[in-house]
C-alpha cells in the first residue's frame, strides 16, 4: 500500500512520475555512456545508426562495455539498498506507531504478515526495475554483446540482491528494538552476507556467465553480425 517511499514526504511523490524519473535517469546513463566512449565522431555514429550498422556502432564505443558494468553495478547496490532500507523499518516502525499488537490480533498468523510484507515490498519494486531495465538493454545492445551481457547479468543479480536484502531487513526488523538500529543491521548482514555468498557461488555464477556469453556469440555467429570479434578486441 505505502509502496518503497520509506517516509510520508517521498509517498507524497505519484509514482508514475517516480518510475519515469527513473527511466529517463536509466536512458541518460546509458546513453551518457555510449558517448564518453565514442572513439569516433558523432556524424559517423550517426551514419551507422541510420544505417543499422551495429557492428560499426560498436567498433566505435569499444570501451562502452566497461561502462555498462559499472552502471549494473551500481544499480544492483542502489536498487537492493532501497528494498533494505523499506524493509528494515516494516515491522520496527509498526511497533513504534503501536500498530503491531493490532496486526496480531487479526486472523493471519504472523508468519502470513511478514510474507505480505516482503512480497508488498518486492511488488512494488518490480515497475522501477523495469524502468531501469528496458532502456538500459536496449541501449547497451548496441555496444556489443559485452556490453549487454554485463547488463543482463547484473540486472539478474540486482533482482537477487533485492530479495536477499529484503529478507534480511525482515528479519532485523522483527529483532531490532528500534528502526535506526535494524537499518544498521540489515545493512551490515545483508552487504557482509551477500559478499560471503558471492564469494562461495562465484564459480557457478561465472559458469552460467560463460554459457550466457557462449549463446550470444552462437546466435551472433548464426546472424552474421560479427559482434563476438569486437567483444575481445
Amino acid at each position: 500500500v505505502e509502496g518503497l517511499a520509506p517516509n510520508a514526504t517521498l509517498r507524497a511523490i505519484p509514482q508514475w512520475a517516480a518510475i519515469g524519473l527513473v527511466a529517463v535517469l536509466s536512458t541518460v546513463s546509458s546513453l551518457g555512456i555510449l558517448v564518453f566512449s565514442l572513439t569516433g565522431s558523432f556524424t559517423e555514429l550517426t551514419q551507422a545508426l541510420l544505417q543499422l550498422n551495429i557492428r560499426q556502432v560498436a567498433a566505435l564505443m569499444p570501451e562502452a562495455s566497461t561502462g555498462f558494468l559499472l552502471q549494473g553495478i551500481v544499480a544492483m547496490l542502489i536498487g537492493s539498498l532501497i528494498v533494505g532500507i523499506r524493509a528494515s523499518g516494516a515491522i520496527t516502525a509498526e511497533r513504534e506507531k503501536q500498530t503491531w499488537e493490532a496486526l496480531l490480533l487479526t486472523p493471519m498468523t504472523a508468519k502470513s504478515i511478514v510474507h505480505g510484507k516482503m512480497w508488498g515490498i518486492m511488488g512494488a519494486s518490480y515497475w522501477y526495475l523495469v524502468a531501469y531495465a528496458a532502456p538500459a538493454l536496449a541501449i547497451s545492445s548496441l555496444s556489443g554483446p559485452l556490453g549487454f551481457l554485463y547488463t543482463l547479468l547484473w540486472l539478474g543479480a540486482t533482482v537477487l540482491a533485492m530479495y536477499f536484502i529484503g529478507a534480511a531487513g525482515l528479519w532485523c526488523s522483527v529483532r531490532a528494538p528500534n528502526s535506526w538500529r535494524s537499518l544498521l543491521n540489515t545493512t551490515l548482514l545483508g552487504y557482509l552476507g551477500g559478499l560471503a555468498i558471492y564469494t562461495v557461488t562465484s564459480p557457478l555464477i561465472f559458469l552460467l556467465a560463460g554459457m550466457l556469453l557462449l549463446m550470444l556469440v552462437l546466435v551472433d555467429y548464426l546472424a552474421g553480425t560479427a559482434l563476438a570479434e569486437l567483444a575481445y578486441r
